[in-house]
């Protein structure tokens, strides 16, 4: 067997790297394999046109030629390897893109004991880091044999595209779970999963998200009254759209207006 080289290790965040003043690495060509575990939720990456979630628990693994961009800002724990041998180039390239892992402290643990040994020059740490690094192959080919809930299911853009078009377009209608499967021709369950897989999110959450965009919008650039915004808006009632908004931007409704004025006519 040949042993993989490790041509890099640590820990990445981005809002100190090169890319601290963009909101959007540039696409690349990956040219060896990447191997990452986050460490914080809420951003995502294109792998070869399918957008993958950054969450924490998530790794991610890329194999040269794919074309890949993250959005910013995130941090993770990070593993280049050129990788010769081909059992272990069939091993990795046999992985999904993207992995839940089911013991998310023995992965950070392994990284941060690889990225230690890697600038040393210790006679001993090339041995040690080279069975660190089967030990970790071992475990991602483990998570990805149990599948199930576990591995994060690949899904087609368009159909992701689709489900927040009808999003976007449809916010103000009473849509459910099952209405929104409907659109794509996928059961609910499995929707469920591939949506919040593809975008980080529920898709009811996105909803949501969507809901309350619009109702700041309304808020800062109309006189409507906060019972109207609710219901152009899509929520059922004003005292569902007071806590779901208060939820997500720990203001009421009318605090948010009466701030946001104060701000516009202080500027203007």
């Amino acid at each position: 067997m040949e042993f993989p080289y490790l041509s890099g290790a640590g820990l990445y965040r981005s809002e100190i790297s090169e890319y601290r003043n963009l909101k959007q690495s540039p696409m690349r060509t990956v040219t060896e394999y990447e191997i990452e575990l986050f460490c914080d939720d809420y951003r995502y990456g294109i792998v070869d046109d399918v957008r993958v979630p950054y969450r924490r628990g998530t790794v991610l693994i890329a194999k040269p030629g794919s074309r890949r961009c993250s959005r910013f800002h995130f941090s993770c724990y990070y593993l280049h390897l050129t990788v010769t041998d081909p059992e272990l180039r069939a091993a990795l390239d046999a992985l999904p893109v993207c992995l839940t892992v089911t013991d998310e402290d023995a992965y950070i643990a392994l990284f941060r004991r690889i990225s230690a040994l890697f600038p040393e020059a210790d006679d001993r740490a090339p041995l040690e880091m080279t069975g660190l690094l089967l030990l970790l192959l071992a475990r991602l080919t483990g998570e990805k044999d149990l599948r199930g809930e576990r591995a994060l299911p690949q899904v087609r853009q368009d159909v992701i595209a689709t489900a927040r078009t009808v999003i976007n377009e449809r916010y103000a209608e009473d849509l459910s779970l099952h209405t929104l499967a409907e659109e794509v021709h996928l059961n609910p369950t499995y929707f469920h999963r591939v949506f919040r897989a593809a975008c980080g999110m529920t898709p009811l959450a996105y909803l949501t998200e969507v809901r309350i965009s619009h109702a700041k919008f309304l808020l800062r650039n109309t006189d409507r009254s906060v019972t109207e915004i609710a219901g152009q808006c899509g929520f059922s009632s004003y005292n569902y759209f007071c806590t779901v908004f208060r939820k997500a931007t720990g203001l009421s409704p009318s605090t948010f207006r009466n701030r946001a004025n104060r701000v516009y006519d202080g500027e203007r």
